[in-house]
């Protein structure tokens, strides 16, 4: 289709086009663009389902003596007759009805939510956790900040980070696509007549499946393809007059922010105060409309420096090539939540035809098909009957069984069962943990689709935070006090003001500029050698930009490897029992390192090696056992020195036999026992004497260092025998005490 207003072939400045002519051009443009993606096949298939969704996924609405997912107008009768033995035969029949209210049953039915149910499993267990991810790039400077940066745009405050990766997430797994957008945002109000800034960074929003059309050219196979997306946002009036003033001024604009069907068909009390904002981006045209009914805000190139888009769409399990539309876990199961429903329904009403009869029976007449029960209705019980028990037949026990089987269908067809719940776990921990990983396998496209998109969200915020992050924001102030009060309003900025003076020299305002304070637990050397885990030091945006600039720490080559498995929920139990299972390994092979540290550091590195290859399969750090600095000494075969001396050889120690013959209390004996180190007030204490190496035993008050050579833990004996020798002694006893 040729597009009539293409950047690329009409001349904007041309005397002879005005720009009212070029903004219908415009919304021409963009009607013909959403009719095309409206009316495609695909779509209009994907709009039936939307509605059906939106109608029963979560409907628990209680109806009484009718059968969910009868649209046809099919239900079911119960008819019974009391026989000349006394007992009654009772059927249900499906009959086609009129009036599904009058047909006789009173029993409560309800849709269980099955699908939703597991729909939440799922997106509760693939964004479990925000997103990670690997850095490639060409200096290690800008690869650390960028994947810092890029990481703290999920987690910051107002960045709406893991709410949008949760219901992007809930609308993939239900609908089989979902779309979110990222770009800056700046949310401030007015506070003490200056502006407070509430939130200056890079935002996500999910988008909304029923008001996002995708391009006409998309197919799954191509790459490239799939940049075309037109998206629809409501705002409310005061807040798009205030934003876009042009809008007030005149009269036509007024009429033409109207607000389009699919916002009526959602909220009605919203149509009557919104106004809706249609945005078409085409990456591949460089082409970026912003307008509202027929008022043209922007026509140009795409905003990103990098032609970059806003939006990133990822989609569950393809059905089709060239079906923009995938295939969630609704439909996956759609068919076997109907059947349960109808089942149970079926179950219930059989259940009453066979205990009403029993209990109310004395009220039925042969023949009138219908029963009437109440509070005020007596059930008197014929002479010479009794109910002992009131069963029920095989009828109920098979649908029961039949309903129980669909279930089993859906668990097996979406892969989200027991063990993903949470609600069953095998008897060891590494058959709970092959099953749950053999569940995860089963929702590895969505959550491969989900890492594709995540990958180019990370290229957008990444060219976004270069953007935004590099430059200051200027605001206007008119005195002194303003910039006081600025300054005081935005305590997490670095502000810098300059006084701006007309041609005379006379101050006639302030330009003020703010640039957001980060945190980081990281610094570089003028050299390039990065410095991690430093005490947390805060820089403003600007100034970190500024610094890796000035030292050439910029990489134009960057690439996010992003974790599939990082976002996965983690069971705190397998956690648990996998950590009390390794404890012992890691404790030892510590051990073991620092004791070959000082003998033979070779070999301590091999085991240090050995011991994070470990750690790097758990996802655990090494640093967190073993500090950075001791790591890299072992590394570089650098021997100890805060390890204590083990204790000498005893065997080594020449033994000095000293005889003390004189008498203490005589100044011969004084000398003595100075010249051998002894005391005099310590002459009636023993001498201690010299460890003799006896195995198992060590009186060093430092229980960390190595044992003598032949101080070499023994075995204990075995309990058994000292609970023999202690019955041994206890029958040596005399019978009677005191004998």
């Amino acid at each position: 289709m040729e597009i009539p207003n293409d950047p690329n072939s009409v001349d904007t400045g041309s005397d002879t086009k005005t720009q009212a002519v070029i903004d219908k051009q415009t919304i021409k443009f963009l009607e013909e663009k959403k009719k095309d993606m409206k009316k495609s096949q695909y779509r209009t298939k994907f709009d039936a389902l939307y509605h059906e969704i939106k109608d029963n996924l979560v409907s628990t609405a209680v109806s009484y003596g009718q059968k969910l997912y009868e649209s046809n107008g099919w239900g079911s009768m119960v008819f019974y007759n009391k026989m000349a033995n006394g007992a009654y035969d009772y059927n249900v029949y499906p009959q086609k009805i009129t009036d599904r209210d009058q047909n006789r049953s009173g029993v409560p039915v309800s849709q269980e939510p099955i699908a939703f149910s597991k729909i939440m499993i799922a997106t509760s267990v693939l964004a479990g956790k925000l997103p990670d991810a690997e850095v490639i790039g060409d200096d290690k400077v800008a690869v650390k900040a960028y994947y810092e940066l890029w990481k703290r745009t999920w987690y910051l405050k107002g960045g709406n980070g893991e709410n949008t990766l949760t219901l992007t997430f809930q609308n993939l797994l239900t609908y089989g696509w979902a779309a979110f957008r990222t770009y800056p945002r700046r949310v401030s109000v007015k506070r003490q007549g200056v502006d407070k800034i509430l939130f200056d960074d890079i935002y996500r929003e999910p988008l909304d499946p029923a008001r996002t059309w995708l391009g006409l050219g998309f197919t799954n196979g191509d790459y490239w393809s799939q940049f075309e997306v037109y998206y629809e946002k409501d705002m409310l009036k005061s807040e798009f007059f205030a934003k876009y003033p042009d809008a007030v001024k005149n009269a036509r604009s007024l009429d033409y922010c109207s607000t389009t069907t699919e916002s009526k068909d959602q909220n009605q009390e919203k149509a009557r105060h919104s106004v809706t904002i249609g945005y078409y981006e085409n990456v591949l045209m460089n082409r970026f409309i912003v307008a509202c009914g027929k008022m043209v805000i922007y026509d140009g190139e795409m905003p990103n420096d990098e032609s970059y888009g806003s939006v990133t769409v990822v989609r569950c399990f393809a059905r089709d090539l060239n079906d923009p539309h995938g295939v969630g876990l609704y439909e996956l199961m759609r068919g076997n939540t109907a059947l349960f429903t109808y089942i149970n329904s079926l179950n219930a009403q059989q259940v009453e035809a066979e205990i009403y009869p029993l209990l109310f029976g004395a009220q039925v007449q042969n023949g009138t098909a219908s029963y009437k029960r109440g509070p005020n209705i007596v059930n008197p019980k014929n002479p010479g009957t009794q109910i002992d028990v009131v069963r029920t037949t095989g009828n109920v026990s098979q649908g029961i069984a039949f309903a129980d089987k669909q279930k089993q269908d859906i668990e097996e067809n979406t892969g989200v069962n027991n063990i993903v719940a949470g609600q069953n776990a095998e008897s060891t921990l590494g058959s709970t943990v092959i099953l749950k990983e053999a569940a995860y396998n089963r929702l590895t496209p969505p959550k491969n689709s989900m890492m594709n998109g995540l990958q180019s969200d990370a290229h957008i915020a990444l060219s976004w935070i270069k953007q935004t992050y590099s430059v200051d924001k200027v605001f206007m102030m008119d005195n002194d006090g303003d910039v006081t009060q600025f300054v005081k309003q935005n305590p997490d900025y670095f502000i810098q003001s300059a006084a701006i003076t007309d041609s005379n020299g006379k101050p006639k305002g302030y330009a003020v500029t703010a640039s957001k304070n980060l945190r980081l637990n990281f610094d570089f050397t003028p050299d390039g050698e990065m410095l991690e885990n430093v005490p947390t030091r805060s820089v403003s945006a600007k100034m970190l930009f500024d610094e890796m600039n000035a030292h050439g720490h910029t990489s134009d080559y960057v690439e996010f490897v992003i974790d599939p498995d990082s976002m996965l929920l983690p069971s705190l139990e397998i956690q648990k029992q996998t950590f009390m299972a390794l404890f012992p390994v890691i404790t030892n092979q510590i051990n073991t390192i620092y004791s070959l540290r000082r003998s033979d550091p070779e070999a301590a590195a091999s085991q240090l090696r050995s011991l994070e290859q470990l750690l790097d399969i758990q996802r655990q750090d090494i640093y967190d056992y073993i500090p950075k600095q001791q790591y890299d000494d072992i590394i570089a075969l650098k021997p100890s020195e805060n390890l204590p001396q083990p204790p000498p050889d005893p065997s080594s120690i020449p033994k000095v036999n000293v005889s003390i013959k004189a008498d203490a209390a005589t100044p011969s004996g004084q000398e003595l026992l100075s010249e051998v180190g002894i005391a005099p007030a310590l002459q009636s204490q023993p001498v201690p004497q010299q460890d003799t190496g006896q195995p198992g035993i060590s009186d060093n008050p430092n229980p960390g260092a190595p044992l003598p050579v032949n101080n070499v833990p023994r075995p204990q004996s075995p309990m058994g025998s000292a609970v023999d020798a202690s019955v041994g002694r206890a029958g040596n006893l005399p019978f009677f005490p005191g004998k």
